[in-house]
């Protein structure tokens, strides 16, 4: 047997303020980072595609590793155009990359956390600790554990969707009190 409410005024009565105000932050959260996604992978790619930078050197070592164990790599040498495929620049080449695309992040008037970071994976650190937050919160409401929830990673998003989904009016109601006080 589960402790789930049996109907939706149950429900309406254990959601609490703080499950109300974690769920606003994953809202925001959200936004933040489809707001910077664009932004950084547009000037990622813009670097990317005026240095034409191959993989050449990665393909190198692989292939040299690759032989140690009898294996023959017959992939030809590419231009990184992919952001996500920036592991496969050289030392030199991402060295470059970093200082380039650090002075786009620069221009486009974006902040990191730290000197080493991104701003794109600042936003999802924090979209990410925002809806951690919210499913610990929740936890007394349906149960589920952070543990449980992470055990994959299509559960998590669906049981996430789930819990926007039924906070989204509470959202909505407390951000129009809040604009009201301001």
């Amino acid at each position: 047997m589960n402790n789930l409410p049996l109907n939706a005024q149950e429900l309406k009565v254990r959601i609490t303020d703080e499950m109300i105000q974690a769920a606003y932050t994953v809202f925001k959260a959200m936004a933040w980072y489809e707001t910077v996604k664009p932004i950084v992978e547009g000037y990622q790619r813009k670097v990317l595609a005026v240095n034409q930078w191959t993989n050449a050197a990665y393909l190198e070592g692989l292939r040299a590793k690759l032989a140690t164990r009898g294996v023959v790599l017959e992939e030809s040498t590419k231009v990184i155009l992919d952001p996500r495929q920036t592991y496969e620049l050289s030392a030199d080449d991402w060295t470059t990359y970093y200082r380039l695309t650090d002075e786009e992040r620069e221009k486009a008037g974006l902040t990191k956390s730290n000197p080493e970071g991104c701003p794109l994976l600042d936003a999802d650190n924090l979209l990410v600790a925002a809806q951690s937050f919210l499913i610990d919160v929740c936890e007394p409401l349906t149960g589920l554990t952070r543990e449980r929830v992470n055990y994959s990673l299509e559960h998590r998003q669906k049981y996430l969707d789930l819990l926007m989904k039924m906070f989204a009016a509470n959202v909505k109601e407390q951000h129009e009190r809040m604009a009201a006080h301001s």
